[in-house]
Parts: C-alpha cells; structure tokens; sequence
C-alpha cells in the first residue's frame, strides 16, 4: 500500500489490481458547451446532444469545458447544476486502484492547468452513490479534447 499526499492529509491508496489500461474503455471527452456532450458515470460513455435539461435530471455528472476544466454536476459550480456529483484528485495512479472514496475530498471542479496525462481523478455520479476513476491519457487542446481511460468502482456493501 502506498501513501497519496493531498495537501496536509495523508490517504492510503492501495496496490492497483490490473497490470495495464488494455481492458478499460477509452473516452474522448468534447466541450460541453460546443458540442452538447457530458459523461455519464454509470454507463462510462460521453452522452449525445445533451442540454441544461439533462443537467437538471442528473443525467450528465462530468463535463469537459475547455479552457476552463472539468466540471462536474455539483451545486457548488453554480445554478445550473443541481447534483451532488465531484471529482479528487488522486495523482499519478495505475489502472486497478480501488481508492476508498469514503477517505477522499471532493471538490466541484477541476482548472486545465491542474490536469495532467497519467494523473487520476475519482469522480462521483451526480446522484452521490455511483463512483469511478478516470485516468489522464491525453489533452489536445487544438482539437479541444481530453482522452482517458475509464474504471467504474464497484459498489460498497
């Protein structure tokens, strides 16, 4: 088990539990407000044509917002997000890492220049009980797309 420093607290963060990315999904996030995509948690994929309605149903819990970041359905990013959805940066991880989500600090929304490939980031479903990680693979800002592996968490008892 090794030990992930995030600001002052120290939180365990256990041995990953698939050697490479070969069998997760990979996702090409699109910006949100170009194109009407956000990502879905419980399925891992973008979702088409997507509106502020579907922010409101919390059917949309990621979006990808170049310049500005991630952004997730959190009431804490304004009025037009009504869910309980996050994101914690959990650093340089490999796929596998089962974080206990109980253990980490989620916050609303994630800056472009805190994104970084190979970095991890746990992401909460805007309802609040469907968690996954998503793993930086790349950042093309001409195309203004972000790339990442995707790793739904299984379900505490």
């Amino acid at each position: 088990m090794s030990l992930l420093w995030f600001m002052v607290v120290a939180v365990p963060v256990p041995e990953p539990t698939k050697d490479t990315k070969k069998d997760l999904p990979v996702v090409v996030a699109t910006p949100f407000f170009e194109e009407g995509r956000g990502f879905n948690v419980k399925s891992g994929t973008m979702l088409e044509k997507v509106d502020g309605s579907s922010l409101q149903d919390l059917t949309v819990d990621l979006i990808w917002d170049p310049p500005n970041g991630l952004v997730s359905n959190s009431k804490e990013c304004g009025i037009l997000f009504p869910g309980k959805a996050g994101i914690a940066p959990i650093g340089k991880t490999k796929p596998g890492v089962e974080p206990d989500v109980a253990k980490l600090r989620f916050v609303g929304f994630v800056a472009l220049e805190d994104i970084h490939i190979g970095h991890s980031y746990v992401i909460r479903s805007a309802t609040g009980d469907v968690f996954g990680v998503l793993h930086v693979a790349g950042v093309n800002l001409k195309r203004k797309s972000l790339t990442f592996y995707w790793q739904r968490l299984p379900k505490k008892k």
